[in-house]
């Protein structure tokens, strides 16, 4: 038996690769790219829950993601409004995808045997 495999949420602006996916028999969706939305979703996930429990875990193996946490920078936007600085932050990029994704609801289905 294989794994149980949903859709899979990529950078909108990754048409190609998102056809390339898609030959492979991959089927994703276009993330939401909207970056103050997705920080805001990382924030929530990053609460304690009510029983005390962390929200969110990250592994001490991702490198990356833990590295562009710390270098994450801040820059001042119009109406004096902060924005984050878009550089060096796939991995981030990619955690807010996550964190959107886990907030909407995903219909697995049964297709040929396999999910879809």
């Amino acid at each position: 038996m294989g794994a149980l495999i949903g859709p899979a949420w990529s950078d909108p602006s990754g048409a190609l690769e998102r056809e390339q996916l898609a030959v492979e028999g991959v089927r994703t969706l276009a993330a939401n790219n909207k970056v103050s939305g997705g920080i805001e979703a990382v924030r929530r996930r990053l609460i304690a829950r009510a029983d005390g429990t962390p929200g969110l875990l990250i592994d001490a193996r991702c490198i990356n993601l833990l590295r562009e946490i710390e270098a994450y920078e801040w820059e001042d936007g119009s109406a004096g409004k902060s924005i984050p600085i878009k550089v060096n932050d796939h991995a981030l990029d990619a955690l807010r995808y996550l964190c959107v994704a886990l907030d909407r609801r995903v219909s697995w289905q049964q297709r040929d045997g396999l999910l879809a």
